[in-house]
């Protein structure tokens, strides 16, 4: 277990940036660097960091909770603002993963324009679900894109949808 008052030795966290430095060598960082390296996950057009600490690897959102409460998130962090790189605690939230998935970014590989709307070849229309914890939600079929993009913004209000859902 990590002890609390070593990782506030060993580190500063600059709340006004998000990031957090190395106040000697710590974890191979340089004194005055900042701590980690960056993570690019292409599929989802998501970067964050990443450190490594004590000879174990940390996303650098959840090891700056630790250093700001003294205790690790009880579930996941969720970046407010999609960037995962913002690491100012005013970003980050520590929420389910069923929360947290309410407040995804648009996929590169989405066609529509709006997450969970896809064109469904063989009817020759649009088609609308959610997914609200581990279960996916039917909405429907619709010919226009405008009124599915309507129906899965009303079904995204009614099961607690970030307002950030599905920004590119």
């Amino acid at each position: 277990m990590i002890d609390h008052s070593q990782v506030l030795k060993d580190f500063t966290y600059d709340k006004k940036t998000g990031k957090l430095y190395a106040n000697k060598r710590a974890g191979g960082y340089p004194a005055g660097r900042e701590a980690g390296c960056l993570q690019i996950k292409k599929w989802a057009q998501i970067k964050y960091r990443t450190l490594r600490y004590l000879g174990t690897q940390y996303p650098a959102h959840r090891f700056i909770w630790f250093y700001v409460y003294g205790e690790w998130p009880k579930n996941h962090i969720d970046h407010i603002d999609g960037n995962g790189l913002n690491n100012r605690m005013e970003n980050l939230r520590d929420v389910t993963q069923g929360t947290n998935r309410k407040n995804n970014r648009l996929q590169v590989n989405n066609r529509s324009g709006y997450p969970g709307v896809s064109w469904y070849k063989r009817k020759g229309k649009w088609q609308v679900k959610i997914k609200v914890d581990t279960k996916f939600i039917w909405i429907g079929y619709f010919h226009d894109l405008n009124e599915a993009i309507k129906a899965k913004k009303e079904a995204e209000l009614e099961h607690g949808f970030h307002q950030n859902h599905g920004r590119s």
